[in-house]
């Protein structure tokens, strides 16, 4: 018996915790955003290496049919003339525009 002056000792125990986004920046979760990047067809976004995706093909877009586009190009699609437009600027768009010739016959 102790009469109230018992010391005991614990060993703590931890529990290994991950979180969906490991990566913090200045008190804020480092996210990406598909916005941002200039493509299509971009890589996964890797938060277990904080890094986003990246345009392996280079800025382009998709015209109607799900063509991609290089950007910077005008490309025939089906007897239609498209190109990605705002692809240098924030504007981007991941659709293209397309001009069709006037149809005759």
């Amino acid at each position: 018996r102790c009469n109230g002056y018992c010391l005991t000792t614990t060993t703590p125990t931890t529990t290994p915790t991950t979180t969906p986004h490991p990566c913090w920046y200045r008190g804020m979760r480092f996210t990406c955003s598909d916005a941002h990047k200039p493509c299509v067809d971009p890589t996964p976004d890797d938060y277990t290496n904080c890094r986003c995706g990246q345009c392996p093909n280079g800025p382009n877009c998709h015209a109607w049919d799900g063509t991609t586009i290089p950007a910077g190009q005008m490309v025939e699609v089906d007897g239609a003339m498209c190109q990605c437009q705002g692809w240098q600027s924030y504007g981007w768009s991941p659709v293209a525009d397309c001009t069709f010739d006037a149809i005759t016959g």
